[in-house]
Formats: structure tokens, sequence, C-alpha cells
């Protein structure tokens, strides 16, 4: 199976947010509580963009399961 160059390039692009934080803050020390705070920010944030994605998927078809519903929002509740 061959990734498309365009899935891949954006596939690598999205790591940058999880790993510039912790980066910022080895190299500037200063920072480093507000680069954790980033950092959980904007993982609460895609967890919580992760559970609506998959609960609207969920929704969109015709009665959709209680389960998979349900547990489509654990990552929400998590971020």
């Amino acid at each position: 199976m061959v990734i498309p160059p365009v899935v891949l390039t954006y596939g690598l692009l999205g790591v940058i947010p999880f790993l510039a934080p912790p980066l910022a803050g080895l190299m500037f020390p200063v920072i480093k509580d507000s680069a954790a705070l980033v950092l959980a920010l904007y993982t609460g944030l895609i967890l919580s963009f992760l559970g609506g994605a998959r609960w609207g998927f969920a929704n969109a078809q015709p009665g959709p399961n209680t389960a998979v519903v349900s547990l489509s929002m654990l990552p929400t509740l998590a971020g």
C-alpha cells in the first residue's frame, strides 16, 4: 500500500504541534510550564475533535448503535 505524498506530508506535519512544546520547553526552560500547558490544551482539542468526528459518523447511520455513540464520547470527555 502506497501512501499518497500529500497525505503523508500532512500526516507528518500534524506531529509538529505535539513535538514543538516539549522541545521548546527543553530549549528554553523558562517557558516549560507554558509549553506544557499548550501541549495539554492542544491534546484536549484533538481528542475532542476525534470524539466528535466518530460521534458524527456513528449518528449518520440509520439507527445508530448506542454503544458506538457512547464510546465515541470518551475522547471528548478525556480532552
